[in-house]
């Protein structure tokens, strides 16, 4: 069945209706006002046709014994629903801001999407949060699964003032700084994705997904409940000796990685790997790509070790720097060239 809340004037579609393409008839309505989380964007009232709303408002006045008995509970997304969904973040701009910062994808970032809430009991047999993860513009979550691995969940929203000087963070710098994230495309990884697989690069496959807001996250419920990102295994080495992600031996970060071939001549890049890799960071313009953004999987031959590369974090592809500032800011930072 499908369900729709109104939402301050909004509808929020769950349990895979087509809305926003068409309004089907409710099962239950949740009072007005109802406390979603911040990240669960709806679809403004104005969106639908006059009619479907007038339909709606008939329904709703001429059968209220239909709605008198149902539970006035703000109906929160639940685990396993899919639910129309966007980011946090909004950029919106009128045409001389859009002239100088650029149109980037700030449109796309308004954009719904059809989102699952990620069930914490079920996915991976059963998610426990460990700790928060590194970055310093995003919000990552590290959980454990009860099939034995690990998963990274990273939001799509991004702080940018957190890499900034504090002295800074409260100033017009922060405040361009975060415009800046425009640029990115939202859902970028969902198509960089396929392109890796296409060309034979190792890859953890990522999920879309919204973290409900579950007793479950404990100590991490305030910050991530309600949070719209990707989820998807670590690439890592297998628990109590068993083999890795990829059917690796080891997997190591780029630091350890720079230590092996160090310790043993013998032990090789897959240089082949390693070059598809990054002629497909070329294509898809995907400037961000420090040591952090790489996992080594290491496979053993005989004596040796050859290593695959696992390109992860996949924010900057495809990034539209278009407008005035960006393209000034070529002359200091020549290496952020945008996609097309």
């Amino acid at each position: 069945s499908t369900a729709f809340a109104r939402i301050h004037g909004s509808f929020v579609c769950r349990k895979g209706s087509a809305f926003p393409h068409s309004l089907r008839a409710t099962d239950s309505m949740a009072h007005a006002g109802s406390p979603l989380p911040n990240s669960l964007r709806a679809l403004p009232l104005r969106s639908c046709s006059s009619g479907v709303f007038f339909l709606v408002c008939s329904i709703s006045a001429l059968a209220p014994s239909a709605l008198a008995g149902q539970d006035p509970t703000p109906d929160r997304p639940r685990p396993g629903d899919t639910v129309w969904a966007t980011p946090r973040s909004r950029f919106p701009a009128n045409d001389i801001h859009r002239f100088m910062m650029g149109d980037g994808y700030r449109d796309l970032w308004a954009t719904p999407v059809p989102t699952p809430v990620l069930n914490l009991e079920t996915f991976a047999g059963g998610l426990t949060p460990i700790r928060k993860g590194g970055g310093l513009q995003t919000r990552s979550l590290r959980l454990q699964g009860s099939d034995g691995q690990v998963y990274n969940f990273r939001g799509l929203d991004k702080d940018a003032a957190r890499a900034l000087d504090p002295a800074l963070r409260q100033t017009v710098a922060a405040a361009v700084a975060q415009d800046f994230i425009s640029s990115i495309l939202p859902l970028g990884a969902m198509i960089v994705d396929p392109l890796l697989g296409a060309v034979g690069v190792l890859h953890a496959d990522p999920q879309l997904v919204l973290m409900p807001d579950d007793p479950l996250l404990g100590e991490f419920r305030e910050e991530y409940a309600g949070l719209l990102g990707w989820i998807e295994v670590r690439p890592d080495d297998g628990p109590d000796g068993e083999m890795g992600f990829a059917g690796a031996d080891m997997v190591i970060g780029s630091e350890r990685f720079l230590e092996r071939l160090e310790e043993d001549p013998q032990n090789q890049v897959d240089a082949r790997s390693f070059l598809r890799a990054r002629l497909l960071d070329a294509l898809v313009g995907d400037w961000d790509r420090h040591p952090d953004q790489w996992r080594w999987a290491g496979f053993r031959e005989g004596d040796a070790i050859r290593f695959l590369p696992i390109p992860r974090d996949r924010d900057w592809a495809l990034a539209r720097l278009d407008g005035v500032f960006n393209w000034a800011s070529r002359v200091s930072l020549p290496h952020r060239i945008g996609y097309g």
